[in-house]
């Protein structure tokens, strides 16, 4: 385990077995997340495509989803609408964060954001 996996004392196994999970699939790709009046922090996430269902559902072309390892973000407000994610040379605009889907037994291990270019 590295430094930075953080587990609260209640946590299940399954759900430590979880966070693990994430942080070895999130290795790798980095995620700077700026916000106005905060430090710019680096987040292991990635980019992932949208599945059919969500297409239809009123995602609009140009959109992104990401996920965002929770852990890595030490601003003490949750990830939200209006943040920016520089991913290279990309820079996206965070519209909606979904802080439910992602937890395991009430632990959030990720966000899934929808962005789209600035």
């Amino acid at each position: 385990m590295t430094a930075n996996l953080v587990f609260q004392p209640t946590m299940s196994p399954r759900g430590r077995r979880m966070v693990a999970a994430y942080q070895r699939q999130l290795t790798g790709e980095r995620i700077t997340l700026q916000r106005r009046g905060s430090p710019d922090c680096s987040a292991r996430g990635r980019i992932v495509g949208f599945s059919e269902a969500e297409i239809v559902g009123g995602i609009q072309e140009g959109q992104r989803k990401l996920i965002v390892f929770a852990p890595d973000i030490p601003w003490p407000e949750p990830l939200r609408e209006g943040d920016l994610a520089v991913i290279g040379d990309l820079e996206l605009y965070i519209n909606t964060v979904d802080d439910q889907k992602r937890r395991v037994d009430g632990y959030l291990v990720a966000y899934e954001a929808t962005a789209s270019g600035r």
